[in-house]
């Protein structure tokens, strides 16, 4: 309300509870409210049987706390150690509910069937295997990357980010951003082929999505929960589908799209 006034933005009327809010909307007071869900589930209970009203998504947001000039002043030390630690005070994921699943699933299809197969892509996928997949190997690989994710010189990710493929993923990232957080492929060994934007690791079969993805039949897709993503500041859900050879009908791989959640429901659920 502060930050209403200090732009000029009038507040006719002040109420201290969101009951309060509720029972002005009930009766025409006022048209519509911004409110968190999980408050509005609360209020709306203990006022069931009364006149149903309609609600849309609007975003998910992350919560913020406000601290004293004085306090910091008192504390310098205080707000980068505050900082360092709140990303773990949230809980890891959150699930998704049947429209905002099927929602998902409708718009990952769409994009993977559009240029999941793109020929660049294709020609990678079908060339994975000739490079040496060894256990070992992708163990020394998935080492380096994860050593390369911390350090300034990252000669495995920029030759990687560097690739055709890559450059691909990257350009509709950026067509269609912000709805994309990442794009990435990984072959039927779950080694990277192509990347929008660096991963944490380079070795993807020993994660949830993969596994899961690479036992679907083709069309399908897995969703994952809801997780923050520190690096873009916004939430996000990993949606995985396989990768079949159009002419063998083999799994050549898997593509993960790290789907920013605001951008991609905005104004689309009911």
């Amino acid at each position: 309300m502060i930050w209403l006034e200090s732009r000029g933005i009038e507040i006719e009327q002040k109420v201290p509870r969101l009951e309060q809010l509720v029972a002005m909307l009930r009766h025409g007071r006022i048209n519509m409210l911004l409110a968190d869900n999980n408050a509005m589930h609360s209020t709306l209970q203990q006022a069931q049987g009364e006149q149903k009203l309609h609600q849309r998504f609007v975003r998910y947001s992350p919560l913020g706390v406000y601290f004293s000039k004085n306090f910091i002043d008192e504390h310098p030390d205080f707000l980068k150690a505050f900082n360092r630690q709140v990303e773990s005070c949230a809980p890891a994921s959150t699930e998704l509910s049947q429209a905002e699943q099927a929602y998902l699933r409708q718009l990952a299809t769409q994009h993977v069937a559009r240029w999941g197969l793109h020929a660049d892509l294709l020609s990678a996928l079908r060339e994975a295997p000739q490079r040496d997949n060894s256990h070992e190997r992708i163990q020394e690989l998935d080492r380096q990357w994860r050593r390369e994710r911390i350090l300034e010189e990252k000669p495995l990710i920029r030759r990687m980010l560097k690739l055709r493929p890559s450059q691909l993923l990257a350009g509709i990232a950026q067509q269609y951003s912000p709805l994309f957080n990442e794009i990435f492929i990984s072959d039927a060994s779950g080694q990277l082929v192509a990347l929008s934007e660096p991963t944490s690791d380079y070795w993807q079969a020993d994660e949830v999505d993969f596994q899961r993805a690479e036992r679907m039949p083709a069309g399908e897709v897995y969703i994952g929960a809801i997780e923050y993503d520190g690096s873009t500041q916004s939430f996000q859900s990993k949606v995985s589908a396989p990768l079949y050879d159009p002419d063998t009908g083999a799994l050549l791989g898997v593509i993960s799209l790290g789907i920013n959640i605001g951008t991609a429901f905005g104004d689309n659920l009911p």
